[in-house]
């Protein structure tokens, strides 16, 4: 079973409605929103893990 650390992840804001999302050794240029829901939904989620 792989760990959470296993996968190197970054979502980066470029500003101006332009993100990058990396993942392992690719790199997808995205919409700001999608990357800021993506965000929000992995903060959550790690969130949850210590309540």
């Amino acid at each position: 079973m792989r760990s959470s650390t296993d996968i190197q992840m970054a979502l980066i804001s470029l500003g101006a409605d332009c993100a990058v999302g990396v993942v392992g050794k690719t790199c997808i240029g995205v919409p700001t929103r999608l990357i800021y829901s993506l965000k929000s939904r992995i903060d959550k989620s790690f969130i949850k893990r210590f309540k």
